[in-house]
């Protein structure tokens, strides 16, 4: 993982312990590692950067997490450092009292769960959309900076086919989710 800026020590705990503990209920265990380091299995480069985001209020819809997929080149799994302070913003009225180290926490909270989003569209292959859990197209910002986890879960469906995978040993077989 790269960030394009210092991540507050909260930030990055809470994104990497967030992400990991969603796939934990799929069994797949992260490996986070540095650039020169040998992962000894395919890599998926994550990038934490700072990026555009529509103005509060405009319908267009905030994108905090992507997967950008280019021939020839390693998918990238992108989150977005403003859209992730934003959502936190937007759910401000939730969390009134919340000390910096939680806002920071919560802003970790939302990179890991867009990280953890984009991990899925990578490992079942696919840029469907589940209906409900870690896989829906979209969230409320109040319920993508709750700290707690309920809702983030692989649907079934997906936990099958990472099961499925587990056995095989392959990410050959792609995924599709029937209705977006």
């Amino acid at each position: 993982m790269t960030a394009t800026e210092e991540l507050p020590p909260w930030t990055r705990l809470a994104l990497l312990a967030e992400t990991q503990s969603i796939w934990d209920e799929g069994h797949v265990r992260l490996r986070w590692v540095g650039r020169d380091e040998d992962a000894g299995a395919p890599l998926l480069p994550v990038l934490v950067m700072a990026r555009v985001v529509p103005p509060a209020g405009d319908a267009a819809p905030l994108t905090v997490g992507e997967l950008v997929r280019r021939e020839g080149a390693p998918a990238t799994a992108i989150a977005s450092i403003t859209g992730a302070r934003r959502i936190v913003d937007e759910s401000q009225r939730f969390w009134l009292l919340d000390p910096p180290a939680t806002h920071d926490r919560r802003v970790g909270v939302v990179l890991g769960r867009a990280l953890a989003h984009e991990i899925g569209h990578y490992l079942l292959q696919t840029d469907t959309h589940a209906v409900d859990g870690l896989m829906r197209a979209r969230i409320q910002a109040e319920e993508f900076a709750d700290l707690r986890r309920g809702t983030f879960r692989l649907d079934k469906a997906a936990a099958a086919h990472m099961a499925a995978i587990a056995a095989t040993g392959t990410l050959a077989t792609p995924f599709s989710y029937e209705s977006n």
